[in-house]
């Protein structure tokens, strides 16, 4: 399972391929019907290709949360997470002086995305944890839950 993980990590690899085929696609079908067809026709073929191609770069660009925080773990802590990034648990949090001495003393007072990974403690550490800003893009830090 966690090979399907890492493999799911070169999505933007794979997104940008199958965008490239997609469009290539279109070029050799809208040049293999000739002009004389109907406008509604053209119309209609490409809506039918572009359509895959904008959704998979709207669900690339609008990432879930617990992806961005999974890709912002080192190789060993994703190594940790024992199947999926989906199995973790998101908070919105006010950040209070214990954990601005960790993420940031500027960040004191404002709220940002918890996301702890469940089921990632060792013996020494607790469960990974994940900050994000509220646009739920930026890493502002990372920890775990027994520190």
């Amino acid at each position: 399972m966690k090979v399907a993980w890492r493999m799911f990590k070169s999505e933007k690899y794979n997104l940008i391929i199958k965008t490239f085929i997609r469009i290539v696609v279109v070029v050799i079908i809208y040049n293999i019907v000739e002009f004389e067809k109907t406008f509604l026709f053209n119309v209609l073929l490409l809506s039918v290709v572009g359509l895959p191609i904008i959704i998979s770069i709207y669900r690339y660009i609008n990432k879930p949360i617990e992806m961005v925080a999974y890709n912002g773990l080192t190789k060993s802590e994703q190594d940790r997470v024992p199947v999926s990034p989906n199995d973790s648990s998101v908070n919105k949090v006010t950040v209070d002086t214990k954990l601005a001495r960790k993420i940031g003393i500027a960040w004191k007072g404002k709220e940002v995305y918890s996301v702890k990974f469940n089921h990632t403690a060792t013996s020494t550490s607790g469960n990974l944890i994940v900050y994000l800003d509220l646009d739920k893009k930026t890493i502002v830090g990372k920890g775990t839950s027994h520190s």
